[in-house]
């Protein structure tokens, strides 16, 4: 039953109620007994008719909340519909709107496309970036003009020139070398990161030459530039960076002499530079890059006289290490001096001397070892002295100033030399003749005689 069916039904039932009542009141008013009976027909008849009041405002209550149920439920289904028909017209206009948005983006994607699809210049930004750069290079601004060069390289390495590219880098890094130097010329009181950045300069030259399809072609320029990087840190006196790069450069320039004997005497002007610190690494290197020389190749004279300052150098080691109360940071190795204790035919792949030349040398360490200074002071300065070059001389100084050479033959040639009796001639005679009676070594064979 639907609900308008229901309301029918109600009023139905009311009007039959009613009609009742009527029927029951025209009853008892044609009823003609006694004055009791008169009592109790109203009696009956206002019970009646209160019961009747009831149950009709009881329906009217039902009717009432029947009405109020459908005029809610109309309200509902009014707002339902309204929202409803509300969705669909702005659907409906949401249509156009994303449609018109659509078309503005694919256009704005279209003409975005464009500019990136097309080629920039790059060739034009860098001679704009080496205008910048010269100026900046005369007017000594070398930070700024090497920020430029690495500026280009990076331009370089968009377009694919790695040529370039690597020698934008190197000019990069000395510019920034320079920048360091007239720092420290200005005596400039300032912390400058120069020398870091010229040191990123080599090793990103490095690392791009150390890619796995390119490296093996570039052994010799990778030991190159390690080789000039650590020329660079030894002139701004960061003596372990120019170690731990000449130890690099060495590994792949291996079999290549020339550059092989520069990282050698390298090495030995940073052992004298340096001092006692970690002097016998640095020692243990220049073992090392000395027997991996080819002996055989040439260059003889100049081997030679790094073979001498190599010899000097251990023995100033040993006699440093002797005359010192610390003991020695890290050990020096000793098989180096051991190969001229023994005959010269076993020294083919460590030694470039004569048979001469090695007895010589066997007999300066072993009056070196024994510290017998007039001795040494004659064998250097007879046989030695023309195989060293000037900075070998310069370690045979230091050497000698630390023997502790014996005074009874040192005043003899005081009083020689004081005598007023003799002349200057007579005085070189006596002294030379002091020199070759010297029995202190020579009553000890030296084992480079055998």
């Amino acid at each position: 039953m639907t609900r308008y069916e229901a309301l029918a039904f109600n009023q139905m039932r009311i009007q039959k109620s009613a009609s009742k009542v009527n029927c029951d009141d025209a009853t008892h008013r044609s009823n003609s007994i006694g004055k009791l009976g008169e009592h109790y027909a109203i009696r009956n008849e206002a019970l009646a008719r209160a019961a009747l009041l009831v149950k009709a405002t009881n329906e009217l209550k039902m009717l009432t909340n029947e009405i109020r149920e459908f005029l809610t439920l109309r309200d509902f289904n009014f707002i339902s519909t309204s929202i409803s028909k509300a969705e669909e017209d702005f659907k409906k206009q949401l249509k156009q709107y994303e449609s018109d948005y659509s078309a503005l983006r694919m256009s704005i994607k279209a003409s975005v496309q464009k500019k990136l699809l097309k080629k920039p210049n790059f060739h034009e930004a860098i001679i704009q970036c080496r205008r910048i750069a010269d100026f900046m290079q005369e007017a000594e601004q070398f930070d700024q003009s090497a920020s430029c060069h690495r500026e280009i390289a990076s331009l370089y390495a968009k377009i694919g020139n790695q040529f370039m590219e690597r020698r934008h880098l190197l000019k990069a890094a000395k510019l920034y070398y320079s920048a360091q130097i007239l720092i420290q010329r200005t005596n400039s009181a300032c912390v400058s990161e120069f020398g870091k950045l010229m040191e990123e300069c080599y090793l990103e030259v490095i690392h791009g030459l150390l890619r796995p399809e390119t490296s093996s072609n570039f052994f010799a320029i990778i030991g190159l530039t390690h080789f000039e990087l650590a020329t660079r840190m030894q002139s701004l006196k960061e003596h372990f960076k120019t170690f731990i790069y000449l130890k690099k450069a060495n590994r792949f320039v291996q079999g290549n002499l020339p550059i092989q004997l520069q990282i050698l005497e390298k090495l030995c002007d940073l052992v004298q530079t340096i001092g006692n610190a970690y002097c016998g690494e640095v020692l243990s290197e220049v073992d090392s890059v000395w027997m991996s020389l080819p002996k055989g190749e040439g260059m003889r004279e100049r081997m030679l006289s790094l073979e001498a300052r190599v010899i000097l150098l251990h023995l100033k080691r040993r006699k440093t290490e002797s005359c010192s109360t610390l003991p020695p940071n890290v050990p020096v190795k000793r098989h180096f001096l051991s190969t001229y204790e023994g005959n010269w035919r076993d020294s083919g792949r460590s030694s470039v001397t004569t048979r001469r030349e090695f007895q010589s040398f066997s007999q300066f360490i072993f009056a070196v070892q024994h510290d017998n200074y007039l001795e040494a002071s004659q064998i250097f300065g007879i046989e030695l002295s023309h195989l060293s070059d000037s900075k070998g001389v310069e370690i045979y100084t230091e050497l000698i100033d630390l023997l502790n050479f014996t005074r009874t033959e040192n005043s003899e040639i005081d009083a020689i030399l004081a005598s007023s009796e003799l002349s200057e001639l007579q005085k070189r005679d006596r002294v030379f003749d002091l020199l070759n009676n010297c029995t202190k070594f020579s009553n000890t064979p030296c084992p480079g005689s055998l």
